[in-house]
């Protein structure tokens, strides 16, 4: 069967992606096909500078940031 990992993962309202970002200190973004909740938006978005993830599958981005890897120039 197939899950819906961004519904789980956005949660009502975003307060899951929210709790999961204050809880781990990290950013995590929906991105890909089917990212933008408007269709017609992401097709008028699609090849705009800046949204060259619509063209890729749908996925989630988690980034983070190390300070203690941190150099200081």
């Amino acid at each position: 069967s197939k899950c819906n990992f961004i519904g789980r993962i956005i949660g009502p309202a975003g307060m899951s992606v929210k709790q999961l970002e204050s809880d781990t200190g990290c950013h995590i973004l929906i991105r890909g096909r089917g990212s933008v909740k408007d269709p017609r938006k992401e097709q008028r978005l699609r090849g705009q500078p800046g949204w060259d993830h619509l063209e890729e599958p749908l996925h989630v981005l988690v980034t983070a940031v190390d300070h203690n890897h941190i150099v200081y120039v």
